[in-house]
C-alpha cells in the first residue's frame, strides 16, 4: 500500500528521488534468538534513485530475497489469515508457490501455517468461539456499548476479519430481537390468559348469584323482619338447608360453578344482605 502511494506520487513528478531501504539480515535475526550465531552484517541497505514507479517496485522482490525465507513465508501467511480469517484454497496455492520459490520443506511450511492460524484451525472454529463470546451480550444496547469494543479487540486478537465480526454481531443482534419478541408474546399470552380466567371467574360468579337468588326466591317463606342482617341470613340459610331437596340444589349449584367455599359464602352473604335491605324497605 505504501509502495503504491509512493508510485502514484512519482508518476506525477519528473524529479528523481533517492530511496533507501534497510533490511535486517537472516543471521542478524537468528542472532537475536541465539547469541552464539557468528557475527555478520546486521542489515542490508538498498539505495535507489529514480522517478519511475516501475523501477521502485523492483525493490520489493529484491528486499524479499534478502529476508529469511521463513519470515517472508510467515508474513505472507499471516496476511492471508488477517484478511480472510483462514488460509483459503487460493491462499494455500499461493503459499505453495512461495514455498517452492523459498526452498522450504513441507514440514516447515506446515508449522508456519499453524503459527499463522494461531489456536484456531479454521474460520469455522473462530466463528464458534466468537459466537460463544457474544453470548455475554444480553441485550441490544450491549452491542453498541464499550462491550462491543472489547469484542472487536478479541476479534482482532483471533485474526477474525472485521466483516466477519460484523456479520456475527448482526447475527447475535437478530437473535436478541427474536428472544425479546418471544418474551413479549409470552407476556401478552400470559396476560390474556389471566384476563380470560378473570372473565370466566366473573361469569361463574354471576351465574351462581343468579342461581342462588332463584333458589332463595323459590324457597322463600315470609319472615318477620329480623333485628339485624346476621340473624336474617341465618334464618334464610336455615330455610335453604332444611329440606333435603333444597340443600341438594344448593350444593349442586356450588359445585357446578366451581366456586370455593369462601367464594360461595361471600357471594351468598352479599345476596342475603341485599334481600335484608329490601325487606327493611317493605
Amino acid at each position: 500500500m505504501v509502495l503504491r502511494c509512493i508510485g502514484n506520487w512519482l508518476d506525477r513528478t519528473a524529479e528523481r528521488y533517492s530511496f533507501e531501504v534497510t533490511i535486517p539480515s537472516a543471521q542478524a535475526i537468528a542472532r537475536q534468538i541465539n547469541p552464539a550465531v557468528a557475527k555478520t552484517p546486521s542489515a542490508y541497505t538498498i539505495t535507489l534513485a529514480t522517478n519511475q514507479a516501475k523501477t521502485l517496485a523492483q525493490v520489493l522482490p529484491l528486499g524479499e530475497a534478502l529476508l529469511p525465507p521463513q519470515d517472508l513465508y510467515l508474513t505472507k501467511a499471516e496476511d492471508y489469515v488477517n484478511t480472510f480469517g483462514e488460509l483459503t484454497p487460493a491462499a494455500k496455492a499461493n503459499l505453495l508457490l512461495l514455498r517452492y520459490r523459498m526452498g522450504l520443506s513441507g514440514e516447515e511450511t506446515s508449522d508456519l501455517n499453524a503459527r499463522a492460524m494461531g489456536p484456531f484451525k479454521s474460520l469455522g472454529e473462530k466463528y464458534q468461539h466468537f459466537r460463544r463470546e457474544l453470548l455475554v451480550c444480553k441485550q441490544e444496547s450491549d452491542l453498541d456499548s464499550e462491550l462491543w469494543q472489547v469484542m472487536q479487540a478479541k476479534a482482532k486478537t483471533m485474526s477474525l476479519p472485521e466483516a466477519d465480526a460484523q456479520f456475527l454481531k448482526a447475527e447475535r443482534l437478530s437473535a436478541l430481537r427474536r428472544e425479546a419478541e418471544q418474551e413479549r408474546q409470552q407476556r401478552e399470552a400470559e396476560a390474556e390468559a389471566e384476563r380470560q380466567r378473570h372473565r370466566e371467574q366473573q361469569q361463574r360468579t354471576e351465574r351462581y348469584r343468579q342461581a342462588f337468588e332463584s333458589l332463595v326466591v323459590d324457597t322463600l317463606v315470609p319472615l318477620n323482619v329480623a333485628p339485624d342482617a346476621d340473624q336474617f341470613r341465618q334464618a334464610m340459610m336455615a330455610q335453604l338447608s332444611g329440606p333435603e331437596f333444597n340443600r341438594g340444589r344448593l350444593i349442586q349449584a356450588r359445585d357446578f360453578y366451581h366456586l370455593t367455599p369462601l367464594e360461595a359464602d361471600a357471594l351468598e352473604k352479599r345476596v342475603l344482605d341485599e334481600l335484608y335491605l329490601l325487606s327493611r324497605l317493605l
